[in-house]
């Protein structure tokens, strides 16, 4: 039961370990010029950070692209789809009558607004159970923590927009093909049970995102690895990066890049970080 909630959540890219900085400049003796690696969290507003992160600018005014984990906005059409249950299918046709009364109880807490209204039947009832939980964690965070988290203001619009005013490209480091094919793969059914199992265990899930939070806050990517490194180690992370990882090492012997990363890519034993040292790349904290 916690081992579905917590593989949950990393699986929406909440904060995990990159040690105790938040920016990395990565070099070696075979790559002309330094490229950096920005530790990003998806829950949080980046106006609040990403102004005091030392060096992050002259990291991004010596760098001639940005790279994220995946290219959102090559696939935000395909992705939307992919976020759609199939034909014939409801969220409401895969709940009991019980787990539809949480649902309910949830969205009236956090949105003041029912389950049976107009507005949320035509926002979730169409939508797969793992995407709902997506916005459902969202929510959760709001409520908790009100000013803390803006849609509006992402790290990954912050990026996008930054290298849109330096005329720069901006890619993914995970083949935007292969992450759709992630996100259809798990059965309905199967993301149903992880969405009752949240429903049931808020607090429980609150709790691995606040530690999260507040790890990324204080650049301890260390106590926020803790919370769910053994989850992801046990997902196979460290064979899942082996491609991307080296994607990444092509394109930073391209060109100097900005690589814009969820931290729960980077820590650990088999993250991103121990990946390239491991292929002798320098990776020293900047921040």
């Amino acid at each position: 039961m916690k081992k579905l909630i917590l593989t949950t959540l990393a699986a929406f890219c909440l904060t995990v370990s990159a040690s105790a900085q938040l920016l990395y400049k990565v070099t070696a003796d075979s790559v002309a010029k330094p490229s950096y690696i920005v530790a990003t969290h998806d829950l949080l507003n980046p106006m609040g950070y990403v102004g005091a992160i030392n060096g992050l600018t002259d990291a991004m005014t010596n760098t001639e692209q940005v790279f994220f984990d995946v290219d959102r906005t090559a696939i935000d059409a395909a992705l939307k789809e992919a976020q759609q249950l199939p034909a014939g299918k409801t969220l409401a046709s895969l709940l009991n009558d019980k787990q539809i009364q949480l649902l309910d109880a949830f969205l009236k807490k956090h949105t003041e607004v029912s389950w049976k209204s107009p507005y949320n039947q035509k926002r979730y009832n169409r939508r797969t159970p793992i995407a709902v939980m997506k916005d459902f964690i969202q929510l959760l965070f709001v409520s908790s923590h009100m000013g803390e988290y803006d849609p509006t203001h992402t790290f990954a619009e912050y990026f996008e927009a930054q290298a849109k005013k330096n005329g720069e490209p901006v890619g993914g480091i995970i083949p935007a093909d292969q992450y759709l094919l992630l996100v259809k793969s798990l059965p309905v059914e199967m993301q149903a049970k992880g969405l009752v199992k949240f429903l049931e265990h808020q607090d429980e899930a609150l709790a691995v995102i606040d530690k999260s939070v507040e790890a990324y806050k204080a650049k301890d990517m260390d106590a926020a690895s803790a919370v769910l490194n053994s989850v992801l180690g046990q997902m196979g992370a460290g064979s899942l990066l082996a491609e991307p990882v080296k994607t990444m090492e092509k394109t930073l012997r391209d060109k100097p890049t900005l690589f814009a990363l969820p931290c729960y890519l980077l820590g650990g034993e088999q993250g991103i970080i121990s990946q390239l040292k491991a292929d002798g790349y320098r990776v020293e904290a900047v921040d």
